[in-house]
């Protein structure tokens, strides 16, 4: 059973808040913290002081004193192995997501490359329909001139400028 602390405290800072959170885990932290320091004075500091004290010559302080260091250094070493099975765990973890994180990243550029380059497609198709655009208003303006000075005589252009706007409109469409 996998149990997710993570989850757990952060379903609990949904359900009741920030502070309250913070405030549970530091009293949990701080009876961690005290447990531990009496489980260091009982089983560490105590008997060294003992032995160290009037006592010294007596077995059973050597013995205390013994078991006192072995217990000691195998419950480092058990901690030692369990923080590297924890870290060990926690990068693996991190490489995995790490791996999620870079394939959404390259899904992605290669998204917005492919919308990049239509863009570009667009920006240049719209800018030659827009210098089309601005060669049939120039036309057009010449074209009014060469009407406004003679009104009586439509240049020969006038149909083939007119055939012309109307294919453009049909491209626009």
């Amino acid at each position: 059973m996998n149990v997710d602390l993570g989850k757990i405290i952060e379903m609990f800072e949904e359900r009741f808040g920030r502070r309250p959170t913070t405030g549970l885990l530091a009293l949990i932290g701080l009876g961690v913290s005290a447990l531990m320091i009496g489980f260091i004075w009982r089983n560490l500091i105590d008997p060294v002081g003992t032995a160290l004290s009037d006592e010294w010559g007596e077995r059973e302080t050597y013995a205390a004193l013994l078991r006192t260091l072995l217990t000691s250094v195998i419950g480092l070493f058990i901690f030692w192995l369990l923080w590297r099975l924890l870290f060990k765990r926690r990068m693996e973890t991190l490489r995995d997501e790490s791996a999620a994180i870079q394939a959404d990243a390259h899904r992605l550029h290669g998204s917005s490359s492919a919308l990049n380059d239509e863009s570009r497609r667009l920006k240049d198709e719209t800018q030659g329909l827009l210098r089309d655009a601005q060669e049939r208003v120039d036309e057009w303006k010449a074209l009014l001139e060469a009407v406004e000075k003679d009104g009586h005589k439509l240049p020969q252009s006038f149909a083939d400028l007119l055939r012309r706007t109307q294919e453009q409109a049909e491209k626009l469409e």
